[in-house]
């Protein structure tokens, strides 16, 4: 079984702090076998799910216990295990792991957990005081494993030497990649918005303000309600995404949530597609971008993190493949007067990994 090593201290410990100024990743200290190593998680969005609003990255603990029990099941896998606290007394803590696609592609099998045993797990805890925690990784049977795969260092991060042919997803797993001829095929992002734990400056009016402060971070998480996100919140996310030519349309695939759009590229998005949580999309090509405009969504959130959205809006989407085939880069600008009084937009960027296709989403309300 691979394990998951943990750097010395040293030039990965400068590294932690470094990346830790840019909020894209948590530093720890632990003792193990008589000497300190420093652990560094990073720390990302698994799905539609803002995870600094629950959990507090100042405050990362590293808890053993027995499993009590194991939630396989997307959007996060859930360890609880009981833990002896100072007073003597056991209590039960609730681990949120990462989805079951990206850990299974990571190698990592429900059957590595076996109920009644001993397991370590290492992450942020509540805000809100509660014996819950975020399993950014997890110590079973002298394994240690990533249990929350995370975003790679995804401010700065450049594709490798034209001879490399490796590198980490957006969802923390290694890929091959591979030039893409063209963009109808599979697609895994490297780098996405993450709003959830990025969050953006957004020029919002006093209307979205006042929508946003009576926005409940707790009970208003669609994700952990199994609910699908709508548009443009869906662009941001870490999951493979594939474009499929039909001649006069475009099928736009997810895996997240399973989610399936129509570009129609001959005429207007048929009516009745008005008021769905994906909208009316039609695309057009420029060049070789690939532009698509949608209008008439019913979706209430441009992001993670609760920005409101009216039907009103009109996203545009631009999707390149670079000259060399070696990445697609994207945006969606977003452009609603009555929430933003200036248009707003997501980026991100994914490669063509053959080995990767498009995934079963099951999610299981708790």
């Amino acid at each position: 079984m691979a394990r998951l090593g943990l750097p010395r201290l040293g030039p990965a410990t400068i590294l932690c702090v470094a990346l830790q100024i840019f909020g894209v990743t948590i530093m720890s200290w632990l003792t193990r076998a008589g000497r300190y190593v420093a652990l560094c998680i990073p720390f990302g969005a698994q799905a539609h799910h803002s995870i600094v609003a629950h959990y507090d990255p100042g405050d990362i603990r590293a808890l053993t216990g027995t499993l009590e029990s194991l939630r396989w099941a997307n959007p996060h896998i859930v360890w609880v295990f009981s833990v002896e606290n100072e007073q003597g007394e056991r209590e039960s803590w609730r681990a949120e792991g990462g989805a079951v696609n990206t850990l299974v592609r990571n190698g990592i099998s429900r059957d590595l957990f076996p109920l009644g045993g001993e397991v370590t797990i290492i992450g942020p805890v509540s805000r809100f005081g509660r014996t819950e925690m975020i399993a950014a990784q997890g110590v079973v049977a002298g394994n240690e494993y990533g249990l929350f795969p995370a975003l790679a260092d995804e401010l700065e991060e450049q594709l490798p030497p034209e001879s490399v042919l490796t590198l980490t997803s957006a969802a923390g797993y290694d890929i091959s990649y591979a030039k893409a001829p063209d963009l109808f095929r599979v697609w895994t992002p490297v780098d996405f918005p993450a709003t959830g734990i990025l969050p953006q400056e957004l020029p919002l009016t006093d209307q979205a303000r006042e929508r946003m402060r009576a926005y409940n971070v707790v009970e208003d998480d669609l994700a952990a309600q199994c609910v699908p996100a709508g548009m443009p919140s869906m662009l941001d996310q870490p999951y493979p995404i594939e474009f499929i030519d039909q001649g006069d349309r475009i099928v736009f695939r997810f895996e997240e949530w399973n989610g399936v759009r129509t570009i129609y590229m001959d005429d207007a998005a048929p009516e009745d597609e008005a008021g769905s949580i994906f909208g009316r999309s039609t695309g057009r090509w420029d060049a070789d971008t690939l532009v698509i405009e949608t209008r008439d969504i019913g979706y209430d959130y441009y992001n993670d993190a609760g920005a409101p959205l009216t039907p009103a809006a009109v996203v545009t989407e631009r999707y390149t493949l670079s000259a060399d085939g070696r990445r697609m880069d994207w945006t969606a600008t977003t452009v609603d007067p009555t929430m933003f009084t200036a248009p707003v937009t997501l980026t991100g960027w994914a490669v063509w990994a053959p080995d990767i296709e498009i995934q079963e989403f099951h999610c299981v309300v708790d």
